[in-house]
């Protein structure tokens, strides 16, 4: 038993060390699920610094959003499948208006205004991968 916790703890740190030099994008824990599981056990295992860790704190966001779009998906497909065509949509005329105001002479306001967009599309994006692996997760690809 002892032998088994030690190896336990021992495993817990090399994961620990692993993660502090090894930062998953919030798309890739999105789409490998196991990955994000080992991220939150970790995390759960650190306890007093896991809430200054940002690798933690995406990590369960990530984690609360797949389990949202994951019940949304499966009490009403249908409707979920048009909020990922409504997103797609939006995405689209966000970088229309991206490309106009890059092709013009930007002034502070339209600086301002391109910043937000880039924000939201940034955002939305992040938004539609979480969606989509949701989906791929339901269908096994």
């Amino acid at each position: 038993m002892r032998k088994f916790r030690l190896v336990q703890y021992v495993g817990i740190i090399i994961v620990a060390m692993l993660l502090a030099g090894c930062k998953y994008s919030d798309h890739y824990l999105a789409r490998h699920p196991s990955t994000l599981k080992s991220v939150l056990l970790v995390c759960q295992a650190m306890k007093t610094s896991a809430n200054s860790n940002e690798q933690c704190q995406s990590a369960e966001k990530i984690y609360y959003q797949l389990l949202d779009f994951s019940r949304q998906l499966a009490n009403q497909p249908e409707v979920f499948g048009n909020t990922v065509l409504h997103d797609q949509m939006k995405l689209s005329q966000i970088h229309s208006q991206i490309d106009q105001l890059t092709a013009q002479k930007l002034t502070p306001k339209k600086k301002k205004q391109l910043s937000d967009l880039q924000k939201n599309d940034k955002e939305l994006k992040h938004q539609i991968d979480v969606k989509l692996a949701v989906i791929a997760q339901m269908e096994g690809i």
